[in-house]
């Protein structure tokens, strides 16, 4: 996206710390034949490399450290005067279904738990503040949360990765056991639920705001 956003006469530069991300991030731009984006392995509390740069765009970074705008802060000496600071960020505990499902209300509980354990807790719509805090201007936010009908694949699937992904740090942490979780029967024990209830699933807010290092 971001891209598409700078065209053929711009460039871009990922930066993560995983050498599979990169390398599935590499086989994607080259299937597409974006040439003006180059992907680096770093650490995300450092300055990217390769500025200074007109934007900067995390997604889902803020959350997994403990001081948010320390970060952002750090990011920010590479950005041209006057540019754009957008952080992309989820909220797990508005996962919810209408009517309320206690399967998937157990679900939010294990997730929610799980990352606050772990020392990530969720930015939400702290995000306002956190760019504040960070000695830039917010501009705007908005908030994107997708809504699943009862039995949609793609709804189900979604939250069969999330808990496939999360089981690992859930049972980590101590908040459920495997035997609790029970990936093996997740999927049908989902479907069944979603059949009963007919519920539909509103799945995490994605929230972003968009901030600026210029005056007002």
């Amino acid at each position: 996206m971001a891209a598409d956003l700078v065209g053929p006469d711009g460039f871009v530069v990922g930066v993560d710390r995983s050498q599979d991300a990169l390398a599935r991030a590499r086989l994607r731009a080259g299937q597409r034949g974006l040439a003006q984006v180059r992907f680096v392995e770093g650490d995300l509390n450092d300055p990217a490399p390769g500025g200074p740069f007109d934007a900067i765009v995390e997604r889902l970074v803020l959350w997994t450290v403990p001081d948010p705008a320390a970060l952002l802060r750090r990011q920010v000496t590479v950005l041209r005067p006057g540019g754009l600071v957008v952080p992309i960020e989820e909220d797990l505990s508005t996962i919810r279904s209408l009517p309320e499902s206690a399967f998937g209300t157990r679900v939010k509980s294990w997730l929610v738990e799980a990352f606050a354990k772990a020392g990530m807790s969720m930015v939400g719509s702290r995000l306002w503040a956190i760019v504040q805090e960070a000695g830039l201007r917010p501009v705007g936010m908005i908030g994107v949360q997708p809504h699943f009908g009862p039995g949609d694949e793609l709804g189900i699937a979604f939250l069969v990765e999330t808990m496939r992904n999360a089981e690992p740090l859930i049972v980590g942490t101590g908040v459920a056991t495997a035997e609790e979780i029970g990936m093996e029967t997740f999927e049908q024990r989902l479907r069944d639920e979603n059949q009963r209830t007919q519920a539909v699933g509103a799945y995490p807010i994605l929230l972003s705001a968009w901030a600026t290092t210029g005056p007002e």
